[in-house]
């Protein structure tokens, strides 16, 4: 029998000796120590694949694949909308469409390993298909059509194995069975019906589902009135690394605990009030650093100003606040500049954001200082439109997706990853057809690599 052993690389072993002793005799502040450069995550629309996360180096070598959905696409529509690293760069959460046919949700949360393994959704697990060892149960699910079509429609209940596809006529009632569906617990279980976009759900279209038992949701699901953002979307870290939020159907934060794998967990609310009490159309919401911010978050929102007016906002909120925190500026003629982007300074100085200029005409990056509270342009785009960003582990580069022509509302547009220093300068191409960049706040784990073997004695009988 062979056991292979990992041996540390001796010319890494003496770096870090080296730092050591510089530290030791004042030859370096913490500051000035070596910061490995991270690595920057993106994702590659694939229509006929499935989008794929990818893996590049700051200084564009060694891209390659990480993870692929393996789920055919509309070319409208984004499949992943948004990636991000945990602390210590051994996940990379995402939200993604992939599973919508078999989630209550248009969209969840999901994480992987930095090696691409570990795949887990986050939000109302187990993932698709996924019993987790819970014993099952047969539901029966009530549906009546009131639309004016066919179908054919999709019907979902939570834990089942996987969607069934039916056709049924306008004015029409039909039952749809499940078998082998997870139990999650003591508590209810949703069905949910699909077509196209448009999710229907019944305020008791539900069932605790009980082990070897046949049983009925509480009340018929009327295709009726649909939903069409029923999802969970802008993962994001807290910097410890316990705790990873989201926000609901772009209105309500929510929170859980990075390692939960509840069956059918969806966290709690991230502040303590009520989802009314928010700010509407929440977006870019994300963690603050480690540091003297470290229990705030940064988010973009819609709230009335004091003569009436419904505007967008920058708000720095903190997490268990009964305050949906503090509006930092108001974005600049309501509907004609728009967030597009939004991303922390790694010392929490500021942060930097992307905003639409003239009437929503182009798009710019700025940065906004705490200190100061004011903030500075950073990019001079007069065409096209800059969206999401993400910083370097040393702050001194950025990583920035850029919109060439169309419109920024377009729903089908070409993106490419941009680069340029902290300060807008060297701005260049950096990777085609690429968005949602994430830049790794440290190195990623390190593979093991099995280059030693050790013989050990063995008995042929």
């Amino acid at each position: 029998m062979k056991i292979k052993m990992h041996s540390p690389n001796p010319a890494r072993v003496l770096v870090i000796i080296m730092l050591a002793a510089l530290l030791a005799l004042g030859g370096l502040t913490p500051a000035q120590t070596y910061a490995d450069p991270g690595t920057i995550a993106y994702v590659r629309p694939n229509d006929t694949t499935g989008d794929e996360i990818r893996l590049i180096e700051p200084d564009g070598s060694n891209d390659r694949l990480l993870w692929r959905t393996n789920v055919p696409d509309l070319p409208e529509l984004e499949q992943i909308s948004g990636l991000a690293w945990q602390p210590a760069a051994s996940e990379l959460a995402f939200a993604s469409r992939h599973e919508e046919a078999c989630s209550m949700y248009s969209s969840d949360v999901y994480s992987i390993h930095a090696d691409g393994s570990g795949y887990r959704r986050v939000t109302a697990p187990p993932a698709c298909g996924a019993k987790g060892g819970l014993p099952t149960g047969t539901v029966n699910v009530y549906i009546a059509n009131y639309t004016d079509t066919n179908g054919p429609f999709v019907v979902y209940f939570e834990g089942a194995p996987g969607p069934k596809s039916i056709t049924l006529a306008p004015g029409n009632s039909t039952i749809v069975t499940f078998t082998n569906v997870a139990d999650y617990g003591s508590f209810k279980q949703w069905g949910v019906v699909i077509f196209g976009l448009v999710r229907f759900f019944s305020v008791t279209g539900n069932a605790d589902v009980l082990p070897g038992t046949t049983v009925n949701t509480g009340s018929t699901i009327s295709m009726w009135e649909g939903y069409t953002s029923w999802g969970w979307t802008s993962p994001t870290w807290r910097s410890d690394g316990n705790q990873i939020s989201y926000v609901f159907n772009g209105t309500t934060p929510y929170s859980s605990p990075a390692s939960s794998t509840a069956p059918g967990g969806i966290g709690s609310y991230f502040f303590n009030i009520l989802p009314v009490d928010l700010p509407s159309w929440i977006d870019h919401f994300t963690w603050a650093p480690a540091g003297t911010r470290q229990d705030q978050v940064l988010y973009t929102g819609w709230a009335y100003d004091n003569d009436g007016w419904l505007k967008e906002y920058i708000f720095v909120g903190t997490t268990g606040s009964t305050s949906p925190g503090e509006a930092l500026f108001e974005t600049g003629d309501g509907v004609g500049h728009t967030i597009l982007g939004l991303a922390w300074l790694p010392d929490s100085s500021g942060f930097l954001y992307s905003q639409t200029e003239g009437f929503n005409e182009y798009a710019n990056i700025f940065k906004y200082s705490f200190a100061t509270g004011t903030s500075t342009r950073l990019t001079d785009f007069t065409s096209g439109y800059t969206h999401r960003m993400s910083i370097s582990p040393d702050g001194a580069q950025v990583v920035f997706e850029y919109q060439a022509s169309g419109e920024w509302t377009d729903l089908y547009i070409d993106i490419d990853l941009w680069m340029m220093d902290r300060y807008g300068n060297g701005q260049t191409l950096f990777v085609q057809d690429a968005r949602a960049p994430a830049w790794s706040p440290a190195a990623l784990p390190e593979p093991v690599v099995y280059d030693h073997f050790v013989f050990l004695p063995s008995v042929i009988k």
